[in-house]
């Protein structure tokens, strides 16, 4: 088995098995790359699908498996033409091993129609580069 079927293989498998516990019923989009430390379960968005300039309630569910302090949630958006603007929720919270999380945003969609990439990364307390968990989807307006 050649080394890119390999890691391909593995990565799945991974996805698999992190994945078991997401709320397949309710949720958009899917994981992106993080450290983990924050293991979303659910990530619902109300209303869905969302209108044009309108507002949407994200909520986001999920266990800390790492000890860690949570400073900021950043929602951003990437429109057609590279272009990213964001959104803030801040934490400021130190959490447990093993301790649930529910955080709620109201969301504020592009005003211009157009293909868009949205992506919420959860950042650590004092040290924002190390993200601890991250979600995305697409969506066209």
């Amino acid at each position: 088995m050649g080394i890119t079927k390999l890691i391909l293989l593995i990565c799945a498998i991974n996805c698999l098995a992190w994945s078991s516990d997401i709320n397949l019923k309710t949720q958009i989009g899917i994981p992106c790359s993080s450290d983990l430390a924050f293991h979303i379960t659910t990530y619902d968005i109300n209303p869905w699908p969302p209108s044009i300039s309108g507002t949407s309630v994200i909520i986001i569910s999920g266990i800390y498996r790492q000890q860690v302090g949570t400073g900021q949630i950043i929602y951003a958006t990437e429109d057609s033409e590279l272009w990213w603007s964001y959104q803030y929720l801040d934490v400021k919270k130190s959490f447990n091993v093993g301790q649930t999380a529910t955080y709620t945003f109201m969301f504020q969609w592009p005003t211009i129609p157009g293909l868009y990439l949205f992506q919420t990364t959860v950042h650590g307390q004092g040290n924002p580069q190390n993200i601890q968990a991250c979600w995305t989807f697409s969506n066209t307006f």
